[in-house]
This record gives C-alpha cells, structure tokens and sequence, in this order.
C-alpha cells in the first residue's frame, strides 16, 4: 500500500479534493495519476491518547488495505471521527465500501 505522509501532500489533498463524511470518518479524495491509489490517514489528539490514535489509524489502514486493489488511481485521506473509536470493524469496512462505490461511479 502506498501511503502519503508528508503535510504538503495531506494539505493539496483537503485543499482540492472532494470530501464525503460518513459516521466513522471524514474521507477526501484526490483525482489524479495512472498509477497505484495512495492513502493518507489523520488522527487528531481530540479523540484520544496515543494508544487510542494508533488503533483507529491500525484499523482503518486494514479495511483499506484488504480493498486497495479496487480503488482507482488518485490520492485518499482518510480523517477519523469520533465514533470510530466505538465502532466495530464490520461497520468500518462497509463505510469504506460504500466510498468506494461513489468513487468508482463518479469515475465512469
């Protein structure tokens, strides 16, 4: 999986991307390249400790890592929210399916 992690590319990201909200998180899509999809993910300290950042960020890592090949190419920043603290992983994976899905058919 290819990831983002420099400030600059996180900010062209939310400056000229398209954003989507969902329950477990805020997701911003950047259109671009032939490549492969890169994915960025943020985790504010609003949500909690350091522990509690890295296991929203390790799960939402995973329900993206287990659909990366279905993304078309572009850059994807992925902003938890609150509730993704809660939430189960099943509910985190159909959200993100669902993302996909707009993307793909705004695509076409």
């Amino acid at each position: 999986m290819r990831t983002i992690r420099k400030k600059g590319d996180f900010q062209k990201v939310f400056r000229d991307g398209i954003t989507r909200k969902y329950g477990n998180f805020l997701a911003v899509y950047l259109k671009g390249g032939s490549g492969e999809p890169a994915f960025g993910f943020s985790v504010t300290k609003r949500l909690g400790g350091s522990v509690v950042r890295n296991r929203i960020r390790r799960r939402l890592r995973e329900a993206v890592r287990v659909k990366e090949k279905e993304f078309p190419p572009g850059i994807y920043v992925f902003l938890a929210r609150k509730k993704a603290i809660e939430s189960d992983f099943r509910e985190l994976q159909s959200e993100l399916e669902r993302f996909r899905e707009e993307i793909v058919r705004a695509e076409r």
